[in-house]
């Protein structure tokens, strides 16, 4: 009997790892994807049946092929996210042909085709608007997508497409949204959580959407943040739900080569600086980089490619306590309970005594110290210390930064049939971060940080309604 329910307890267990498996696998299936359904209808408005709907995209040969149900419908699912051409044939009406047909990440765009009766060989050409898709007509989620011409243009600092996401209705500068907590936003790249616990959770605005992966304008496709109402496939937290997917090659090679600089000239200087008489911190920044993609084998295996890079030579106004002149000379500060001030070298502290037995005793190195400290520091800054025995030094402080990502995307159509498609993606940075020193002749701490990241794809169409 013991024996009996182990096995039961076994086969359960492997049961409920494997169809877990499989719908994580469902899961991300649909995410970071789209997808096109509609319904066809004659010219009287009476819904076709049968008809042959093809989905097209000459720049990658993509191409699906359906037929609309008994009530005119049809539905193309796990379509990755680019722009389509629709054809749609039918016994009795003229071929339709409807372009410029955009399929938004994590949206399923919405087309319907109006047939004109006539001869199949004669063809309507019908071009959509291209934006109206934008609209979420589907479901009851709100939010918005961006697409590769929009994080292309829009002016962004740092070039941080994470930026763009505070630009929604009902988020905060701090990343909460719609109510809920700042640290319950769900970040996805190409349908894989890349959310970073570490440092994502600032409180400064720049922690705001912090995706581990940093990715820039010329390596992500589009972009779409759902900030309510997000539906099973995507809705695992209260805050926002961000998918990001990375570019892909075409049959058309595609490049950049692009370069920012950014100049001390053109900052200002810090208040506090200007009231020490510091002079502004360094800030030169330069980002450059560049893309590349294109096919390996048209029409069946794609690639890209892209690098960025980030130098920054820049300073940190940074504020110590350290003991004031007076100090350093041996003299001891402070004002009494009547509000009297008082200063004591340490040659009379040494003779305080309690009933004739001294009480202090200060070791000559001590002053010793404090006068090194205040001679090779000097109190220039009053936000700091009691302002008698210790005061501000105030410094610019170098802390540069360096920077480097690569992201690099293959595509491949295994069969010509398309039945089976796989797509890889592989993220590797190495970046090292100036801490600013304690003191200016002190030596600095440095930070480094390499986050690797991957992702693999398989989708396979057993047939077109599955």
């Amino acid at each position: 009997m013991h024996i009996s329910i182990l096995k039961t307890s076994i086969f359960s267990t492997l049961l409920a790892a494997f169809i877990s498996c499989f719908l994580a696998i469902g899961t991300f299936g649909q995410t970071a994807s789209s997808g096109v359904s509609g319904s066809v209808v004659d010219s009287q408005g009476l819904v076709v049946s049968g008809a042959t709907i093809r989905l097209l995209n000459d720049e990658t040969g993509f191409s699906r092929t359906t037929v609309t149900s008994d009530g005119g419908a049809f539905s193309f699912s796990s379509v990755p996210p680019g722009t389509y051409r629709l054809e749609v044939e039918a016994n009795g009406f003229k071929k339709l042909i409807q372009s410029n047909v955009i399929a938004l990440v994590d949206k399923t765009a919405d087309v319907n085709a109006m047939l004109e009766a006539g001869n199949i060989t004669e063809v309507v050409n019908v071009e959509s608007a291209g934006l109206e898709s934008i609209v979420n007509t589907q479901d009851a989620s709100l939010g918005n997508n961006f697409v590769s011409k929009q994080i292309l243009q829009l002016p962004l600092q740092g070039r941080n497409v994470a930026s763009l996401l505070s630009l929604q209705a009902a988020v905060t500068p701090d990343g909460s949204v719609a109510g809920g907590r700042r640290d319950q936003a769900n970040i996805t790249l190409d349908g894989i959580d890349v959310n970073d616990q570490q440092t994502g959770l600032n409180l400064d605005q720049t922690g705001a959407f912090s995706p581990v992966l940093r990715v820039n304008p010329d390596s992500v496709d589009e972009f779409r943040v759902t900030t309510s109402n997000p539906d099973a496939s995507k809705g695992r937290s209260s805050g926002a739900q961000i998918s990001l997917i990375t570019k892909s090659g075409s049959n058309d090679f595609h490049g950049a080569l692009y370069e920012y600089h950014r100049n001390t000239v053109t900052s200002a200087n810090d208040w506090f600086n200007n009231r020490s008489g510091i002079e502004r911190p360094a800030l030169i920044r330069n980002l450059f980089g560049g893309r590349l993609g294109g096919p390996v084998i048209k029409d069946r295996i794609f690639f890209f490619y892209n690098y960025e890079g980030m130098r920054e030579a820049k300073g940190s106004s940074i504020a110590r306590t350290v003991p004031t002149a007076s100090l350093g000379a041996g003299n001891l500060q402070f004002v009494d309970n009547t509000g009297q001030a008082w200063t004591i070298p340490a040659a009379a502290i040494n003779t305080f005594t309690l009933n004739s037995v001294p009480v202090v005793d200060v070791n000559p190195l001590v002053p010793a110290l404090f006068a090194a400290a205040a001679s090779r520091y000097p109190v220039n800054d009053a936000t700091l210390g009691d302002g008698r025995n210790s005061g501000g030094f105030r410094f610019n402080a170098p802390t540069p930064v360096e920077q480097n990502s690569h992201t690099a995307r293959i595509d491949w159509t295994v069969t010509g049939d398309q039945k089976h498609q796989i797509s890889l993606r592989g993220n590797y940075q190495q970046d090292i971060t100036g801490q600013a020193p304690y003191f200016p002749d002190t030596p600095p701490t440095n930070t480094w940080s390499h986050p690797i990241g991957f992702s693999a794809a398989h989708t396979w169409l057993i047939k077109p309604n599955m």
